[in-house]
């Protein structure tokens, strides 16, 4: 097994590029027909600070728009297409019936209360090891052969030093799209959240890619793997010009999951998280100008976005479209 252990999401994201580089070693294999290469071992990523969640490599281009909005659709349980699509419209093509996901992780994670009862576990059982979140489902999962089968399947959560832990285990990871962009920030947030709810600070997070592949027939895969800078002169929490934000900062459990039900929801509030009222609802706006197809407004709108990580990484992922190039 490959171990990659950084700082953060760009320096393990930089790291793990080396080994999928002209790699002679890399199993070919076409399990649904597209060319893909796989690393010959499972890769554990290990992130020292998981709550510097926010990738900045420009190439990459990962969108942080839809990264961010997707975790807070998953901590709520949600399945549906046509909130999430706003925010991304191709990932409508996962669906099987374009009115929800087989495979949403929100969704299972809520389902028969696993949540709230691994909160309920850590808090009354510090020290237990059997915290653990199911999203692969073997009854439902199966016979299943449509777009949307779960790629991460358990999580498993620990206390240690007054601090949460967190484990990942994913059957099958495409390392530059999946890994590294989405689900990074799916999962940090979830951890943050449930740190948050018993307490605790926010400790180590290791995604565990049983098949850690690449599709190397994808242009936008090749531009990345390309591409010749340091990626770790773009970690700008390394620089100390961003921070994270917290999620749950000055409130209450009740408030923030009433907050979370109203921009779900679309509703004017009124808000009372620092949260919602100053990350997410700027977010919304930055985003909403630029569906309108106002690219200079939305990139001036970004910087009521109270988090530094993510109104930097919005503005950039804006002004990438003045001229497109990347990818979406």
């Amino acid at each position: 097994m490959l171990n990659i252990t950084g700082r953060n999401v760009n320096e393990v994201f930089a790291s793990a590029l080396v080994h999928f580089r002209n790699n002679p070693a890399l199993l070919e294999s076409r399990p649904r027909g597209e060319r893909r290469l796989q690393y010959q071992y499972p890769i554990a990523s290990h992130y020292l600070r998981p709550r510097e969640r926010v990738l900045f490599h420009s190439v990459r281009d990962a969108n942080p728009f839809f990264h961010f909005m997707e975790a807070l659709w998953i901590i709520a349980g949600r399945s549906d297409v046509q909130w999430l699509s706003q925010w991304l419209p191709s990932i409508a093509d996962y669906s099987d019936d374009g009115r929800y996901f087989h495979g949403a992780y929100g969704m299972r994670l809520r389902r028969d209360n696993q949540l709230t009862d691994v909160i309920r576990r850590l808090t009354n059982e510090p020290d237990t090891t059997r915290a653990v979140l199911q999203i692969y489902d073997h009854m439902e999962d199966k016979n299943y052969r449509g777009k949307d089968m779960p790629c991460n399947c358990m999580v498993f959560l620990g206390l240690q030093d007054n601090q949460l832990n967190l484990t990942v285990a994913n059957r099958s990871n495409d390392m530059i799209w999946g890994a590294y962009g989405a689900n990074v920030v799916q999962f940090s947030m979830l951890q943050e959240y449930i740190a948050s709810v018993i307490d605790v600070d926010v400790g180590w997070y290791v995604q565990f890619s049983n098949n850690a592949h690449i599709y190397p027939d994808k242009e936008a895969t090749q531009r990345v793997l390309n591409h010749t800078a340091h990626v770790l002169d773009t970690d700008l929490y390394a620089e100390d010009i961003v921070q994270p934000y917290p999620l749950m900062k000055d409130v209450g459990f009740n408030e923030w999951h009433r907050d979370l039900d109203y921009f779900l929801r679309d509703s004017p509030g009124p808000y009372k998280t620092p949260f919602f009222a100053t990350v997410a609802l700027p977010m919304q706006a930055a985003h909403q100008l630029y569906r309108k197809r106002e690219l200079n407004a939305a990139i001036d709108a970004c910087n009521m976005i109270e988090a530094t990580d993510w109104r930097i990484a919005c503005r950039h992922w804006l002004m990438r479209r003045l001229t497109p190039k990347a990818s979406v």
